[in-house]
């Protein structure tokens, strides 16, 4: 299952799905204070299951017949989620048989972004090179797309994003400036950009933390939903790759569990036109196949391991074997100043006043010098 931390603070106006009643439980959940931005969920689902970005929806069952209802939920707060793409047979009751996309080197990236994609907001720049999360000076240089990823970049063609620049090293658009810790936890694929809605409708590119393990938690709790700054140099089709790139390193264990699955394979043939083209072929693969072609090791993770010197794995939220994919949210738990949990540490609450990371928005502000988050 694809898992994601509940980060997302339930704000005033916010919608959420806390009324609905899920007929496996019998109740409707308490009201929550956090939960996870729906169309994030939806969006990484949906890039997993072939770009069906115009088709595949979630619902509270396996069946599909309990819709997660977009226009009224903005936040997600149940603890699973079901995933389903209609295949266009017969009646169209058919929504589990879809073949799901391996890895970042088998997705090809889409010929138009995503409706919520479209306007990524332009960020404020700064006068000096800085950090685009903390305003801190002394940044490095980071890549959307890893330069190991050049092949990739070529068969996309994401030259044509990048003022012709024929190399994913070379490519401007495809570069931002993170503080050096903040870069390593981005080179493990902690987290990503992703555009949200403030209180006020109005759209901001902010940081999305996929993993608060190891390195990673003390930054989540400080920086998810940070408003990003000086990122406009960054083209949005490049900001949207790495949405996926994060993405698809949390599913590996999905793709390799379970007897049989349908993968989605790119290969290089002849389009409907007579032209050469990449074309993707879904295929039954059982479980031997796919430890052979898709078992291997991380190559990004590990490459930010060796270069961190730590040793072990980090454990990673992943999907399991199902009829249909199920997205599961993983309830966060907050153990610095700003959270209380009761003996067993079974709840945490936050302190009224404060936000995630443990400080008003005021002090959030003039710590980091950068805009504040989306609350």
């Amino acid at each position: 299952m694809f898992s994601l931390p509940r980060l997302d603070e339930v704000g005033p106006q916010d919608k959420t799905d806390d009324g609905i009643e899920i007929v496996q439980k019998g109740a409707c959940l308490e009201k929550a204070t956090h939960g996870v931005h729906s169309e994030t969920m939806l969006l990484a689902c949906q890039i997993i299951a072939g770009n069906s970005f115009e088709t595949a929806y979630l619902s509270y069952d396996r069946k599909g017949s309990n819709r997660v209802q977009r226009a009224s939920c903005d936040i997600l707060v149940h603890h699973h989620y079901f995933l389903h793409v209609p295949q266009g047979t017969g009646d169209g009751t058919d929504t589990t048989s879809y073949a799901v996309t391996p890895n970042f080197q088998e997705w090809r990236f889409p010929d138009a972004l995503p409706q919520s994609w479209n306007s990524v907001a332009i960020t404020p720049r700064d006068t000096k090179p800085s950090c685009v999360i903390s305003g801190r000076m002394r940044p490095e240089k980071a890549h959307l797309i890893p330069p190991s990823h050049e092949k990739w970049y070529t068969d996309n063609a994401m030259c044509d994003y990048s003022q012709g620049a024929k190399s994913v090293s070379n490519s401007d658009d495809n570069v931002c400036r993170l503080r050096v810790d903040l870069h390593r936890i981005f080179d493990d694929r902690a987290f990503a950009f992703v555009p949200k809605l403030d209180e006020d409708g109005h759209q901001h590119t902010v940081v999305h933390f996929f993993s608060t393990t190891n390195d990673s938690g003390d930054a989540a709790l400080k920086y998810h939903n940070r408003k990003t700054h000086s990122l406009d140099s960054a083209a949005p089709q490049f900001l949207f790759a790495r949405f996926a790139f994060t993405v698809f390193a949390y599913i590996k264990d999905f793709i390799l569990r379970g007897e049989r699955r349908r993968i989605a394979v790119v290969q290089r043939g002849i389009d409907s036109h007579g032209s050469p083209a990449w074309i993707v072929q879904e295929i039954q693969m059982d479980r031997a196949q796919r430890h052979s072609r898709y078992g291997g090791g991380d190559h990004e993770i590990r490459l930010a391991l060796k270069r961190r010197r730590i040793s072990g794995n980090e454990s990673r939220p992943s999907l399991t074997s199902s009829a249909s994919f199920q997205a599961t949210i993983n309830e966060h738990r907050i153990t610095d100043e700003a959270a209380s949990s009761d003996a067993n540490g079974t709840s945490t609450s936050l302190k009224e006043g404060e936000d995630i990371c443990g400080h008003s928005l005021l002090e959030a502000v003039e710590m980091d010098r950068h805009p504040p988050m989306i609350r």
